[in-house]
């Protein structure tokens, strides 16, 4: 199986150095606070609550692992951080406060997240003749326990970590498991197919069935997770997100350090060029922020009648009463139209449906309005929380903008009337007609190549594309 000397972390990151293509890989770990933990069976990037980046150990995993295994679970960990895994995995926990809802995305994002990881390893040129191949597919000496990755869970290859989160989170169903004393339990399940390989290392067809994304990752991996994401516990939501934030300037100086140190460009591995310079280039508008805000803002200004506070101009007029006043209204309706149509790609519309889900999970006050339309309107229906997000989305035709404007018309003389209508859309046809506007804002939300619908009407915000 290759060298069979007992490694150190230290000869493994010499090795990085050394080699061709991976030194930047050493020097992004050699940044990060190496702390041992006894029983985790492996090693894992982590985080404290000041954002810093922690490598996790094992010393028995070290002891015990071939010098080519530990290296692959290096690059393995350092894909997360250049991913950006953990601040995307924190601004999604942040906005839940469903304690099903937060373990249902923990199970699904760290299969994901493992899934994003090993895709970009598994597109290294020629990385079947690397060394390190066979304990990334499953060979004896880690007990054939390879890699995850997304074939397994009926998955496309090459795919971002959100899509694959999405994508889990629409197949996951309530199943019956069995536990180890026998007792039977209820799970969070995804399809999965056995784990087979062929002679050049293939995923191989096996038998496919309901399996605990929990219990796959703790026989594949140990869940090395947990030995971060328990700190997070009883975090506030604005917390988390403060967390995250430090934990993008920590990743952006870090990535920024490494680059610096390195004289010889080429040594920097091609497949993470471009999440290299995305790191570096200066910092965008945060989109999801942005439309947050807006939000928040329609609300704010929100008022309605009603008896919490009189009117001070009718206040002190003889006969007449300072009732009704203006109370401001702490209910938020939202409209979110959907555009299913064929232009919009895979991407596009979980980039959309991310948002939504965003949205659903900010404030348990606010309520949802959702359509599905292409040139027709397919669906509608109400979401209150993150759970009610419907994941199958309908239409692939062509694209009218006209019914769900027409809908809203409808929905301004009932109590469900939206305070303000998103539309997620890649923009690829006529604007609305005049006569179909409306009075509340109206937000296009655009795809990463979409065009500005209607200039003149209505705020454009363009999404960022996921990172894979």
């Amino acid at each position: 199986m290759g060298h069979v000397q007992k490694p150190t972390l230290s000869d493994t990151f010499t090795y990085l150095v050394s080699a061709q293509q991976r030194n930047f890989y050493a020097r992004l770990i050699s940044s990060m606070v190496r702390v041992q933990k006894p029983g985790l069976g492996t090693m894992a990037v982590g985080i404290d609550k000041m954002g810093k980046f922690i490598l996790f150990f094992d010393p028995e995993f070290i002891k015990n692992s071939s010098f080519y295994q530990l290296v692959m679970v290096c690059q393995h960990e350092v894909l997360h951080l250049l991913l950006g895994h953990i601040p995307r995995f924190l601004n999604v926990l942040s906005g839940l406060t469903d304690a099903l809802e937060r373990a249902k995305f923990r199970s699904v994002m760290n299969v994901a997240t493992d899934c994003a990881a090993n895709e970009l390893i598994r597109a290294t040129p020629k990385f079947k003749d690397q060394p390190e191949y066979p304990y990334f597919m499953g060979c004896q000496e880690n007990d054939f326990r390879g890699a995850l990755l997304p074939d397994e869970f009926q998955l496309p290859v090459d795919e971002s970590m959100e899509l694959y989160l999405y994508t889990l989170l629409s197949k996951m169903e309530d199943h019956i498991d069995t536990a180890p004393d026998g007792s039977k339990m209820h799970t969070l399940a995804v399809p999965h197919e056995d784990q087979g390989r062929g002679p050049q290392g293939e995923i191989t067809k096996g038998q496919t069935g309901m399996v605990s994304l929990d219990r796959i990752f703790e026989n594949r991996t140990g869940n090395p997770h947990k030995t971060w994401e328990e700190a997070l516990e009883g975090l506030s939501p604005e917390e988390l997100q403060g967390i995250a934030e430090k934990v993008k300037q920590e990743t952006r100086n870090i990535i920024r350090q490494a680059v610096s140190s390195i004289k010889d460009r080429g040594t920097v591995p091609g497949e993470v060029r471009d999440l290299i310079e995305s790191w570096l280039r200066p910092p965008t508008i945060p989109w999801p922020e942005v439309l947050r805000a807006l939000c928040q803002r329609t609300r704010q200004t929100k008022v309605g009648r009603g008896m919490a506070r009189p009117s001070r101009r009718s206040h002190g007029i003889p006969g007449i009463l300072p009732f009704p006043g203006r109370a401001r209204d702490r209910k938020f309706t939202i409209a979110y139209a959907l555009d299913t149509s064929g232009s919009m790609s895979t991407d596009d519309l979980q980039l959309a449906l991310g948002e939504l889900l965003g949205i659903a999970c900010a404030d348990s006050d606010v309520s949802i309005t959702v359509m599905y339309c292409d040139a027709w309107l397919h669906i509608t229906y109400d979401v209150k929380s993150p759970g009610d997000v419907d994941w199958g989305v309908v239409g692939r035709g062509g694209t009218d903008f006209n019914p769900p404007f027409l809908k809203i018309q409808e929905l301004m003389h009932t109590d469900k009337a939206p305070d303000i209508f998103i539309y997620a859309t890649d923009g690829f046809a006529p604007a609305p007609a005049p006569e179909n506007r409306i009075t509340i804002p109206v937000v296009w939300l655009l795809t990463p190549d979409g065009v500005v619908p209607s200039p003149d009407y209505g705020i454009h915000i363009r999404m960022e594309p996921f990172t894979k």
